[in-house]
């Protein structure tokens, strides 16, 4: 199982790519809730990370389907 930091490091290659390879998807990351790995406190907890990469998976599999 992965840690919240290395998937807090696929996260943010992720976003970055879509960021650069598909600028039109901005929209989505800006939809998405944002987690702040300072904000241990937050109640946010690996499941919750790893449900979000899946939902930047899925919008970038999407996306890369349809180009």
């Amino acid at each position: 199982m992965e840690t919240q930091n290395e998937l807090n490091k696929e996260i943010l290659i992720i976003k970055t790519k879509i960021q650069q390879a598909f600028p039109e998807l901005n929209g989505y990351l800006n939809e998405m809730p944002e987690y702040d790995p300072s904000f241990d406190k937050s109640g946010v907890n690996r499941l919750d990370l790893k449900d979000y990469l899946d939902s930047l998976k899925g919008i970038l599999a999407n996306n890369i389907k349809g180009s």
